[in-house]
């Protein structure tokens, strides 16, 4: 498991919009949806 897709999760958990998150994190949507799926294939 990445660190970086823990901190993608977390900044999707606290922020409103998957957008916001993505921004938060300096990633496009798509690229930080990729990540989350990428997690939840892991467990």
């Amino acid at each position: 498991m990445e660190l970086r897709r823990l901190e993608y999760a977390i900044a999707v958990a606290e922020e409103p919009h998957f957008g916001k998150a993505a921004a938060r994190m300096h990633v496009t949507q798509q690229s930080g949806g990729e990540q989350i799926r990428r997690l939840e294939k892991e467990n």
